[in-house]
C-alpha cells in the first residue's frame, strides 16, 4: 500500500523531489515536503516555517479535533464549514477503493450496474 499512496500523492508526469522511499521512514512524514503540506493538521499554515519546524521536530502536535488537511476534497479545509469536504480527498477515495475493492478499480471510472 506504501508504493500506492506514494503514486497516488506523486501529480501526474512528475516526480517527487526528494523521492520518498519505501522502506525509510526519515524521509516521510512531516520530514517531506508533500506529505508534510498533506499531514498538516487543519487550522495551521505549512507554508509558515516556523510551523513547518514545529511540525517536524515535534514542538506541535495535531489535536484531536485538528484532522490533516490529506482528509478535505482538493486539500482543502473551509474554517467556516469544516464539515464541507471532509472525507472527500481523491486520496482517501483512491486508498479506499484500494482496500475494499482492488487496486485497479482506483484507475477505472465507476461504471453503473
Amino acid at each position: 500500500m506504501k508504493s500506492a499512496v506514494i503514486d497516488w500523492i506523486t501529480p501526474k508526469g512528475q516526480v517527487l523531489n526528494p523521492h520518498i522511499p519505501c522502506n525509510i521512514k526519515s524521509g516521510q512524514g512531516f520530514n517531506h515536503e508533500h506529505t508534510g503540506a498533506l499531514l498538516c493538521p487543519t487550522g495551521l499554515k505549512w507554508e509558515n516555517s516556523e510551523i513547518k519546524s514545529k511540525l517536524k521536530s515535534g514542538q506541535i502536535q495535531a489535536a484531536g479535533d485538528q484532522w490533516p488537511v490529506l482528509l478535505y476534497a482538493s486539500y482543502t479545509y473551509n474554517v467556516k464549514d469544516p464539515w464541507n469536504g471532509l472525507l472527500c480527498s481523491g486520496l482517501l477515495v483512491s486508498a479506499f477503493k484500494h482496500i475494499f475493492t482492488s487496486l485497479s478499480s482506483v484507475h477505472q471510472e465507476p461504471k453503473a450496474t
